[in-house]
């Protein structure tokens, strides 16, 4: 999956963002949106929390 990709549709936040933010210490959801602001725009995390998630999951 590309680095490129959003994830985040309200905020317009890509998955590398997100992951860079995993890889620096965002160890929960919470954690990411204080990082990115993922997860706080118009649906809060409705479209993107799961995905969010995953990528946690998949890059500890």
């Amino acid at each position: 999956m590309s680095n490129d990709k959003v994830v985040c549709i309200c905020k317009n936040i890509t998955e590398g963002i997100i992951i860079e933010s995993i890889k620096s210490g965002a160890k929960s959801l919470d954690q990411v949106k204080e990082k990115t602001g993922a997860a706080t725009g118009g649906c809060k995390g409705a479209r993107c929390g799961k995905r969010i998630i995953e990528l946690i999951q998949e890059n500890k």
